[in-house]
């Protein structure tokens, strides 16, 4: 029986990070017991929103590590200078690079990790292992699938980090429709890349959503395919500004995550909701005055390429016509428009706590039926007759705060993790 010490379970920037943490306490030596799984065949972060143009909406200073460790070789800085750019980035004046190059660096950092991760393998089960004659979970079994060839494997681990990311929110009556392009704004690019060839075609693309993918999706769609039609549907009057400012960006400091643990649920759940705007369904304010300013000179020059429409809510897809069905939501009236492609920029949903919903009986669930983490983010047990540390990251912005499902606060999270594992080791 082959047993791990620990296994991470996804190989982005969370899990990602907590190997840089690792190797940092020296955990990652020719002896080390660890693994990491991930069902992509190489690393790759948000490769369909790769968009050359758009940037990060965080410093780089929030990278794997720099808040934690700004003397470790794996910041993004020292990134810059192994790659001789440090001077020229410097001269750029500015905080936030663009999202290719925050992926060449977490490619860069993951490459240094290649030996502990085993990549296109997807975890399919999770089973607790009890011991011989007791009720004592000793272990965890976890049933491995390798995608390309399809042979199936089990091995064991004391402990593993839960960081399977969040799934694409897509309604099913778009899944039943295979024919129709579609696609989420995960896959965006590769389905440009696929079933849009033609630059110069007169394309008619459907953008829906009112957040930063949708923003950035119907700008890049109106640059690469100059004779197409773009509209853009969204439910609200118009595309909001995420709230960046100093004061309410201290919510995603670490301190808060201390202080947003002693707040009771309630309180939590006020707060989150208060300060929504500075994550979901908003768009960076430079990206709206870029788009409001092209829709502006379209007016000058008589274009209509791209087209705002407020107050609808897309209802479903009529294959035979191949259009596109809205609730006029002023009036209550139903439309239908035609498209070549449609692009759904509408969110994503946690599924890092699926794999483990047959542990009922072993773990701590809130009211509301979720994990309850302690503040080294492992969830929390019935009692000490389960002995293997479960680390979930990017399911707890209940009792975490908002910077749960983001990349702010990496560095502190995968310390803490690691900081958990050597004290119990």
């Amino acid at each position: 029986m082959q047993i791990y010490d620990f296994i991470g379970i996804g190989f982005g920037p969370a899990n990602l990070s907590v190997a840089v943490a690792l190797s940092e306490k020296n955990m990652l030596n020719d002896n080390a017991k660890i693994m990491f799984v991930e069902s992509k065949a190489d690393f790759v972060w948000h490769g369909g929103m790769l968009i050359p143009e758009a940037e990060m909406q965080i410093s780089f200073f929030k990278d794997l590590v720099t808040l934690r460790n700004p003397t470790s070789p794996f910041t993004f800085i020292n990134y810059l200078a192994e790659n001789d750019r440090l001077e020229s980035f410097a001269n750029l004046k500015h905080f936030f690079p663009r999202r290719v190059e925050y992926n060449d660096y977490l490619k860069w950092a993951a490459k240094k990790f290649k030996n502990y991760v085993k990549y296109g393998t997807k975890v399919i089960k999770i089973e607790p292992v009890v011991a011989e004659g007791s009720d004592v979970v000793e272990y965890l079994a976890l049933h491995l699938q390798n995608i390309s060839t399809q042979e199936k494997e089990i091995i064991y681990a004391k402990d593993i980090s839960l960081a399977t990311g969040i799934s694409k929110i897509i309604p099913e009556y778009m899944r039943a429709n295979p024919d129709i392009k579609i696609s989420h704004s995960d896959d965006f690019l590769r389905s440009l890349e696929t079933d849009f060839t033609q630059r110069n075609s007169d394309y008619k693309f459907v953008v829906v959503g009112s957040g930063q993918s949708a923003a950035e999706i119907t700008l890049h769609l109106a640059d690469e395919y100059p004779n197409a039609k773009v509209d853009l549907y969204f439910r609200n009057y118009a595309l909001k500004p995420a709230d960046e400012t100093e004061f309410v960006n201290e919510i995603f400091d670490s301190d808060t995550v201390e202080t947003f643990l002693t707040f009771d649920d309630d309180f939590r759940e006020a707060v989150l909701e208060n300060h929504r705007n500075t994550n979901y369904s908003v768009v960076d304010p430079k990206l709206i005055s870029i788009l409001y300013e092209r829709l502006y000179y379209q007016k000058l020059i008589g274009s209509e390429q791209i087209q705002l429409h407020r107050f609808h809510e897309l209802q479903g897809i009529d294959s035979h016509s191949k259009k596109a069905i809205f609730e006029e939501l002023v009036d209550n009236k139903t439309v239908s428009f035609e498209f070549d492609g449609l692009f759904l920029a509408t969110g994503y949903e946690i599924i890092a706590t699926d794999i483990v919903k047959n542990f009922e009986e072993y773990l701590v669930y809130d009211v509301e039926d979720r994990l309850v983490l302690d503040t080294n983010y492992r969830v929390k047990t019935v009692n000490d007759d389960f002995k293997p540390k479960i680390f979930i990251q990017g399911a707890s912005e209940h009792s975490h705060g908002m910077s749960e499902t983001l990349l702010s606060l990496l560095a502190y999270r995968s310390g803490k993790i690691v900081a958990r594992l050597i004290d119990s080791a």
